[in-house]
């Protein structure tokens, strides 16, 4: 039988979408194989959101064309449908953009047969499976913010209808996928004709044997306090939320094109911290932007001191072309000089995170367990904290109630 196998950079929705695809060549009689090494064609799943991420889809198609020169390479997603010249500078075979991205097993077969199965049997075997499962509600985006390609290769915001979105959580149930993450390009966009994502949300929290529900990236203004108010009075839904800030200074947010203020930004944080104790709160920070001043920055960095963030992910800039920042060479902040931004909100992301985790001490947590090794399960809580626990093989994918204690690095080490 012939193998395939896939390699995902970029977001969830990506993950999400990287399970269609597989699922697309299980049904043609692939069978999917984790490794590289072992495939007959092997799919990059391609992120440009910035130029570090594009390259290093590059790399992988490199070196997978060093260590497995026999094999069909495929370039696939949201990098090639920015930039088509991919295909020169990685050593791939094929390179499939969005539209077509869920058809490359039919593309393989009409292009290149030999690399097609003669049985064309549905594949029985699925060793992918994780402990979590990925629900894509929508895809695309229409804010353009200044420094953002994703309206360009995603496209104008389109959602699922809300019942094959519950007809396909009850699915990921019944395989006995204990959380279901809900994932899109911009998920508070979310509309169908029973309503929007909040509607959405109650939904899915009802059905019959769910176990919890994660919310994935949210721009704050698109749901905002209804949302907050459901995950409140839900048990089912996880207690985080991440939400983009990218700045503290309100020259800088509106030179993004961002919708909000520094001030509506932290009201919507700090209403969120009083109505769900214990929530974790999760944001993105760009530094660099062009025309960042070192005020721009200290306001920045003075906005997360004093807001309740357990999770800080923190990027320089990065020009993607054709995009309004990327125009703006006059006013470009020194890479020095954005390196050592990064580095120290990098560091107050990390002290915030370790004080989140040490204020659950003696805490009851809920823990997904999502590997188990040598009888200690490593997963994660529903406020997103990493944890382990004392557990059988057999309780992989498991919800398992703990009791938190002492934090071993970023983990907390929980008792039963």
């Amino acid at each position: 039988m012939k193998t395939v196998s896939i390699k995902t950079f970029g977001c969830r929705l990506n993950q999400a979408e990287s399970e269609q695809i597989i699922s697309g060549f299980e049904q043609a009689g692939y069978c999917y194989v984790p490794d590289t090494r072992n495939a007959d064609i092997c799919i990059i799943h391609t992120c440009t959101v910035t130029g570090t991420a594009e390259s290093k889809c590059l790399q992988e198609a490199r070196r997978i064309r060093r260590t497995r020169p026999a094999a069909l390479i495929v370039l696939a997603g949201c990098a090639v449908e920015n930039n088509r010249k991919l295909l020169e500078h990685s050593g791939a075979d094929m390179q499939v953009g969005q539209q077509d991205k869920f058809r490359i097993h039919e593309l393989v077969k009409d292009s290149l047969p030999q690399h097609f199965p003669a049985d064309e049997s549905p594949s029985q075997t699925s060793p992918r499976r994780r402990s979590r499962a990925l629900l894509k509600i929508q895809t695309g985006c229409n804010f353009r913010c200044a420094y953002c390609i994703v309206p360009d290769v995603r496209g104008n915001p389109q959602s699922r209808d809300a019942a094959t979105v519950l007809t396909e959580a009850e699915q990921m149930i019944a395989s006995g996928f204990r959380e279901i993450v809900v994932t899109g390009v911009n998920i508070g966009l979310y509309h169908s004709a029973g309503g929007g994502l909040v509607e959405l949300l109650k939904q899915l929290a009802a059905l019959p044997g769910i176990g919890r529900l994660r919310i994935s990236s949210l721009e704050m203004t698109t749901v905002e306090y209804d949302l907050i108010e459901l995950i409140a009075r839900t048990p089912a839904i996880c207690k985080f939320l991440h939400c983009p800030l990218q700045s503290g200074s309100d020259s800088i947010l509106k030179a993004m094109g961002r919708r909000y203020t520094a001030d509506e930004f932290s009201n919507f944080i700090r209403r969120a911290a009083a109505l769900i104790p214990g929530i974790g709160l999760g944001t993105d920070i760009i530094c660099g932007y062009p025309g960042e001043n070192d005020d721009d920055y200290r306001k920045t960095c003075e906005l997360v001191e004093t807001l309740p963030f357990s999770n800080l992910h923190v990027f320089p800039f990065s020009p993607r072309p054709g995009t309004p920042a990327a125009a703006i060479h006059q006013e470009s902040v020194p890479e020095k000089v954005i390196r050592q931004r990064c580095a120290n909100l990098i560091a107050l992301g990390n002290r915030k995170r370790n004080s989140f985790i040490g204020s659950f001490a003696n805490s009851p947590v809920e823990i997904l367990v999502e590997k188990v090794k040598n009888g200690m399960g490593r997963g994660w809580t529903a406020e997103y904290i990493k944890a382990g626990v004392s557990c059988r093989n057999d309780e992989r994918g498991k919800l398992i109630r703990a009791i938190a204690g002492k934090t071993d690095g970023d983990t907390l080490l929980c008792r039963r």
